[in-house]
């Protein structure tokens, strides 16, 4: 029975330009190690298993056929070479560097030398930037035409399998090549010192797809933003234009939180629900801890949604801070439960749209990397997530 072959995704879709820091810097650094050896290692398996099981030279002819000529077997020997190359300014030396800066990293208190990490991190991953770029472009495409000739040409369907998976890992080192240094760049450039009262914008192109979650998410996508953006009770309670954020787990997070604090207003969630969330997590204690005052009294009432709504505001702060799940906290609730109240959890969702990002008016908060934006700069309303 024929087997399909492996879908190969497009190496260069479109995308925000919009960076944003690593949620956990030191997991992100932790971890840069152990991606980059597995993908490098996903390539020459690959690699090895291709060149090794071709005694005829049928699959080395299929492929500089199916591609013209631009991959052969001879770049697959040359790559394979050049990835189990030892000497200065190779992939294995880059790796050997990378693992020793990471352990260091994730091992030191002192800030300066983490600044210095960070810094020779982004020059190491700029570094290989364009060389894998490259190949990725050519890997890719060769994978479209080996997958769109096979049938036709070649029997070897483990072939046409094991040469999608060596590009789609040729990619992966390719996106992480690029993710570092944008990700890193952004983390610099938030705790370098700065003097000026309002947080420096990131680089963005001139228009951005930005997000805004809100209890009334789809009112708006049928009507469209009104010029009196505060009534659309969404992110940050802003007055002046509408709250949007560049980053969609901010988006989701929030709406998140907007939909079980409907269901907290509305009684839905009770206090040993939140209690139970908080002990999964292993900060139950700190809640109790913070809440021992209150316990203690005979008049406190754990049914009053009020209550509840205080417990919920001190989970999602020990979350974010202590949990293992490490809930996002949005920190933007108000004690008034009023809206929540009358309030339905299905219309809750986030807005997607086109924000021309050019507009004089728009102001930037660091936090939840939030941009208000005056009605006139939303292009286009694009999608709902709900």
């Amino acid at each position: 029975m024929k087997v399909s072959p492996l879908r190969v995704l497009n190496a260069f879709l479109k995308t925000a330009a919009i960076q944003h820091p690593p949620r956990k810097l030191k997991l992100f650094v932790e971890r840069l190690p152990v991606k980059l050896d597995k993908f490098v290692n996903e390539i020459l398996d690959n690699l090895e298993f291709i060149l090794d099981n071709d005694p005829d030279g049928e699959n080395s002819y299929f492929l500089s056929d199916a591609t013209r000529g631009s991959v052969r077997f001879s770049d697959l020997e040359y790559l394979q070479e050049r990835l189990e190359e030892t000497e200065w300014g190779s992939m294995k030396e880059l790796m050997g560097q990378l693992q020793h800066f990471s352990e260091t990293y994730v091992n030191t208190d002192d800030t300066r030398v983490r600044k210095q990490i960070l810094g020779i991190l982004v020059q190491d991953f700029e570094r290989i930037q364009e060389v894998w770029r490259n190949r990725a472009q050519e890997y890719t495409e060769a994978a479209r035409n080996v997958n769109d000739e096979w049938r036709d040409q070649i029997k070897d369907e483990t072939f046409v399998k094991r040469f999608n998976r060596l590009a789609k890992s040729v990619q992966a080192v390719a996106d992480l090549a690029q993710e570092v240094p944008a990700k890193l760049t952004e983390q610099l450039r938030l705790i370098a010192p700065r003097f000026t009262a309002e947080p420096e914008r990131p680089a963005s192109d001139d228009v951005e797809p930005l997000y805004h979650a809100s209890i009334k998410a789809k009112q708006l996508y049928q009507k469209g933003f009104s010029d009196r953006p505060q009534q659309t009770a969404g992110l940050g309670g802003a007055t002046e234009g509408i709250s949007f954020t560049s980053d969609l787990y901010v988006a989701k997070e929030i709406m998140r939180a907007l939909k079980e604090a409907i269901m907290i207003a509305k009684g839905q969630v009770k206090w040993h629900e939140i209690m139970d969330w908080a002990r999964r997590e292993g900060i139950k204690h700190e809640l109790e801890k913070y809440f021992r005052p209150e316990l203690r009294d005979p008049q406190f009432d754990k049914r009053d949604p009020e209550n509840v709504m205080r417990l919920y505001k001190a989970y999602l702060h020990f979350s974010e801070f202590e949990g293992g799940v490490s809930r996002y906290n949005p920190l933007f609730f108000m004690e008034n439960l009023d809206m929540f109240r009358r309030a339905n959890p299905r219309d809750v969702g986030v807005i997607v749209a086109d924000v021309d990002m050019t507009d004089p008016d728009i102001k930037y908060l660091s936090a939840e990397h939030e941009y208000r934006v005056p009605p006139r700069a939303v292009h286009e309303i694009t999608k709902l997530i709900s």
